[in-house]
């Protein structure tokens, strides 16, 4: 699979949660949610690349334990072109 953020080849993670779990060796290991994926694939949008970056990078200096960073529909607006 390729990262929902850069387009990067990326690995997926299995998982049983609602969301999409991606390593990507650009963007690092993160969680972007079932709902907004599927939102954003049905209106056919992207993310914004530095932006994305920067929220992930954002949220990894706050996550606690194995947690990877989770990119949800309440931060749409700061991530999406």
């Amino acid at each position: 699979m390729n990262c929902l953020i850069c387009n990067a080849a990326a690995q997926r993670i299995k998982t049983m949660g609602d969301w999409v779990e991606l390593d990507c060796p650009e963007c690092g290991h993160f969680r972007v949610s079932g709902a907004l994926f599927a939102e954003m694939k049905a209106k056919g949008q992207a993310f914004n690349v530095e932006k994305s970056r920067r929220l992930l990078s954002h949220q990894r200096g706050e996550v606690k334990g194995d947690h990877s960073p989770l990119i949800d529909s309440s931060d749409s607006h700061l991530v999406i072109s």
